[in-house]
């Protein structure tokens, strides 16, 4: 009896070891499948995260490149395939809902297409920016052979380390790469920074899934520690840049318009006065008004000293009403020269209507964009009005000359204030193109007939 107390006691022993040791082990696996979970939704997100700075960060960074190069037709910032974060989030989730291996490969299949999808738009976005520095097929070939050699994928692995393997390539790729073309940017553009290298972390001795999922996770963390400082940095001088060229536009805009109000005020007034001695008239220059380009230039002092959005408003507001000044006084000048010949009022009513009909305004213009685009209006209107005032003369005078047409440039396919700003240079330009050969031709012809 006593032995087979002490044998019972001695098995009960055993059978308490036994299921502690089952309890154990189905908690080691317990916590090991919670990582796994884990690991795959981590490694998800943080790819997602990459997409989004790619969607953000780096596609503004693109557009303003192009605004800042003045690339025709701009710069498209790029955004990574949504249907590739939407198949890599419902993936992990089927995972979650039910983790077998064949589930696990499938996530991990999800997020290195996503890790792709990521590098094709920000190949996308680097094409434009670097032009015909961007690397060529092989050399991106190599780049990717480089990173596959130092990876050196070990043979049998099993199915779930080997797709989780996958993801360690492919996000390593895209950090080798985007070190690469920063470095590109770098040097075309001549912007001086120390781009960081990428610190790819190293593969684990131990190589199962979990480890490998936490490399992937890690690997995804070293591009955003050499991406984000690296695009903020380059946006910052961007930035700068840009503003720089938006000043320099506004003061560019005043002092074209102000050229033209010279020219108004010296050779068409003495064309005007020319025109009235030898029709036996009247006539006299008009001036524009002096006060109007007192307060264009006050308005840009003021915009220089303090740029923001009120007085770049203000400034442009300005410099519409210098050219509506110009407006003015040709007008003064042309009615005397023209008498029953000007223009009525419906004329140049129908004239104004018919510039700003060919000028479609788009609708999601800033405030500073908006007053910019009505300086372009008011300008390409005085080029139109110019041109059939200077046909008219020329038929009332008989003059037979070839007057120009306006050559209104067209407006920009990315409307920005810097875009607009240009445009709006370029409108007062073609002015002068058009008005100062003209004048001249027709001035030559009224002074050989003064000397006779």
């Amino acid at each position: 009896m006593k032995n087979f107390k002490k044998q019972s006691i001695f098995t009960m022993m055993i059978l308490a070891l036994v299921i502690v040791g089952c309890s154990s082990d189905d908690d080691n696996n317990r916590i090991v499948e919670e990582q796994a979970l884990e690991g795959y939704e981590n490694t998800r997100a943080a790819v997602d995260g990459v997409a989004d700075f790619i969607d953000g960060p780096i596609a503004n960074l693109t557009a303003d490149l192009g605004e800042l190069t003045m690339a025709e037709g701009g710069f498209d910032g790029a955004t990574v395939d949504p249907q590739a974060k939407v198949a890599a989030t419902n993936a992990v989730e089927a995972y979650e809902l039910n983790p077998t291996d064949a589930n696990a490969v499938i996530a991990a299949n999800a997020i290195e297409d996503l890790v792709v999808a990521n590098r094709v738009a920000i190949i996308t976005d680097f094409q434009q920016i670097l032009g015909n520095d961007f690397p060529s097929n092989a050399d991106l070939g190599a780049l990717i052979a480089s990173v596959e050699d130092r990876l050196n994928k070990p043979e049998g692995l099993m199915d779930t380390q080997s797709a989780a393997f996958d993801v360690i390539t492919a996000v390593q790729i895209n950090g080798v790469a985007v070190e690469a073309l920063l470095n590109i940017a770098n040097t075309r553009y001549e912007l001086g920074l120390d781009v960081p290298t990428y610190t790819a972390p190293s593969i684990p001795s131990s190589l199962n899934t979990q480890n490998l999922l936490e490399t992937a996770l890690n690997s995804v963390s070293a591009v955003g520690s050499l991406a984000v400082p690296s695009v903020e940095a380059i946006q910052a001088i961007v930035d700068d840049l840009l503003m720089t060229e938006v000043q320099a536009g506004y003061e560019t805009n005043r002092a074209a318009v102000a050229g033209v109000a010279d020219f108004i005020d010296g050779p068409i007034g003495q064309l005007t006065e020319d025109l009235g001695t030898i029709t036996d008239s009247d006539f006299s220059r008009v001036m524009v008004d002096a006060q109007v380009r007192v307060d264009a230039m006050s308005a840009i002092e003021a915009y220089e000293a303090n740029p923001s959005t009120e007085t770049a408003i203000a400034a442009a507001n300005e410099i519409e009403n210098l050219v509506v000044a110009n407006r003015v006084a040709i007008i003064g000048d042309f009615q005397q020269i023209l008498a029953n010949d000007f223009p009525s009022d419906d004329d140049l009513a129908a004239l104004v209507a018919s510039v700003e009909e060919g000028l479609e305004r788009p609708s999601d213009l800033s405030g500073a964009e908006n007053a910019v685009f009505d300086v372009i209006v008011a300008v390409q209107v005085n080029g139109a009005a110019v041109e059939a005032l200077l046909n008219i003369a020329n038929t009332t005078y008989e003059l037979e000359l070839e007057i120009p047409m306006y050559a209104a440039p067209s407006l920009p396919e990315m409307a920005s204030e810097t875009n607009l700003l240009v445009t709006s240079i370029e409108s007062v330009s073609a002015v002068g193109d058009l008005a100062v050969p003209s004048v001249e031709a027709i001035q030559a012809i009224v002074d050989n007939a003064l000397a006779n």
